[in-house]
């Protein structure tokens, strides 16, 4: 065989190289450019735009993505909303629509961005087949169905308005003459995160679903005097305007500092003070928050302080008074700080619902002894081991209109409901304790004050008990008693004045009636040393 036909039998190899797979050559941005196809101008088609396997139960950013080609759906303002919304929560990406029900329910913080949501989507009128658009309709009709059914109660307190008195509820009158029956709930205080924990204070039913059942009557206006509402005397008045130092000569009230100037040079700094706030448009609630704290103040703490047996107030902002059992530490004792009754058996499951007000006052223990504090919480709730009896619940609110003047009722009024009953239970173990009766006078002794700030606008309120002449519990009785602006010099000055009358009332006549209802509870004759402190006082 020749050798031109040995070589053409001989099997060739590939020759052996360092890269066997060489990267492609790398070409100019200008060649890359024209190596890209051109855009199809046509819209994709229907089977593109809503492909068959698209689940529904993807994430809600998802379902914007698929519904984004068709047509604007959202509004900026709707898309920015649930863009900033979904941040909050960590489960709010967990699925679609299966967790639908509980962002609406539980009041999830996205709550008021995916109904505006809902409405946007409902506008665009997509097509009814689409699943998407069925599972809003789904959603829609679970969120309007979530409250049981009962007869229908009085319209809810929201008003634009803050100065417009809420509606009667009309529950406590002459169109009732037989007797209530209380109807307490079987499992009042279920664990924090179940799923019969949906009632929150911002629901647009949560007056209907709470606060209604209990027989909360709103009284119209009255708009009174604070001298005519405490029946002051001519040398118990304060001078208007005049300073706080007024308040030092009364007895036991001298080592308080929480009284309020009512000078023209005070109220026109605090006045200024709002009228700034509401003209900012970048205002926060913590700068009005900051704002509030000139007319609500708090007492100087002082663990040290000699125990003098000398009532103080104690405020603690945005407190959870919840009556769950697992809302106390261990030392405290949750059995005197109950949920008020209820009159409709269908309202029993909407107890578990938190409270917590912006500002709430209480007395305090800060001036008694350990021992009187330990004994003292034999017979009523003593909360962290040095208040009691809370008396003033401070609602505010940096906008002034339907939503916040509806939820600030909401919370104002559960917390003022809650504070009246527990402290309607204390002066009913006395007087069980003396074997005494209930007297329709003393309705008007136990109450528990409000206030409201929506913006530079307030207005006070007081609830008082509804016994019958057995002595027991038919409701409470709720009415507004004044009510002005805060960016006027007058209006700053009338909402001084009758923040330290609430707080003289509470340090004198309100702390006396809690010490006597608490000696009264203590046993007498053979009384035990420690406990004989609640009966005599400091020796």
């Amino acid at each position: 065989m020749s050798e031109e036909a040995r070589r053409s039998n001989r099997v060739r190899r590939k020759p052996q190289t360092l890269y066997p797979n060489p990267p492609p050559p790398q070409l100019s941005p200008r060649k890359q450019k024209r190596k890209q196809p051109p855009a199809s101008t046509n819209p994709p088609s229907r089977a593109k735009r809503y492909p068959a396997n698209t689940r529904t139960n993807s994430t809600l950013q998802a379902t914007l993505e698929i519904l984004k080609p068709d047509r604007p759906v959202l509004s900026s303002a709707s898309t920015s909303r649930i863009t900033r919304a979904s941040g909050t929560d960590p489960n709010f990406n967990a699925g679609y629509p299966n967790q639908w029900n509980q962002w609406v329910n539980k009041g999830h913080p996205a709550r008021a961005a995916i109904k505006s949501f809902i409405q946007d989507v409902q506008a665009s009128q997509l097509p009814q087949f689409h699943p998407f658009n069925r599972a809003l309709a789904e959603a829609q009709s679970t969120a309007d169905q979530r409250l049981p059914a009962r007869p229908p109660p009085a319209a809810s307190p929201s008003s634009s308005e803050t100065n417009t008195t809420p509606p009667k509820t009309g529950t406590i009158g002459a169109e009732h003459t037989t007797k209530n029956t209380l109807v307490l709930p079987a499992h009042p205080f279920p664990k924090l995160g179940s799923s019969s924990s949906c009632l929150v204070v911002g629901d647009v039913g949560f007056w209907d679903a709470a606060i209604a059942p209990c027989n909360v009557k709103v009284g119209e206006d009255t708009r009174e005097y604070v001298n005519v509402h405490f029946g002051l005397s001519a040398e118990d008045q304060a001078p208007f305007p005049g300073p706080a130092s007024f308040y030092s000569k009364f007895k036991g009230l001298k080592v308080n500092n929480i009284f309020n100037d009512t000078t023209d040079e005070y109220c026109e700094m605090v006045a200024n003070e709002y009228k700034a706030l509401v003209s900012y448009k970048d205002s926060n609630e913590a700068e009005f928050q900051r704002s509030s704290y000139y007319l609500f103040k708090f007492e100087a703490r002082n663990p040290g302080m000699a125990k003098d047996y000398i009532f103080r107030t104690e405020a603690t902002p945005q407190e959870s008074i919840r009556t769950d059992p697992e809302n106390f530490p261990r030392f405290e004792t949750p059995n005197f700080w109950n949920t008020p009754p209820s009159f409709t058996p269908n309202s029993a499951e909407h107890f578990d619902y938190d409270i917590s007000p912006g500002l709430l006052y209480w007395l305090s223990l800060n001036g008694f002894s350990t021992i009187w504090g330990a004994e003292a919480k034999r017979y009523v709730h003593i909360r962290g081991q040095r208040k009691l009896c809370p008396y003033l619940a401070v609602e505010y609110k940096i906008r002034h209109d339907e939503d916040s003047s509806r939820i600030s009722m909401n919370r104002v009024t559960a917390a003022m409901l809650l504070c009246l009953w527990n402290r309607f239970q204390l002066r009913k173990r006395a007087l069980a304790a003396q074997g005494k009766d209930w007297k329709q006078e003393e309705n008007s002794e136990i109450k528990v004050y409000g206030v409201r700030v929506l913006a530079a606008e307030f207005n006070v309120w007081v609830m008082t008990p509804v016994v019958n002449s057995e002595g027991e519990w038919q409701g409470t009785e709720m009415k507004r008693l004044t009510g002005q602006t805060l960016q006027a010099v007058m209006g700053v000055q009338r909402l001084c004045l009758w923040i330290n009358e609430i707080h003289k009332w509470a340090l004198t006549i309100h702390a006396q009636q809690v010490k006597e209802d608490l000696q009264a509870c203590a046993p007498r004759g053979g009384a035990p040393p420690e406990q004989s402190v609640l009966l005599h006082g400091p020796s």
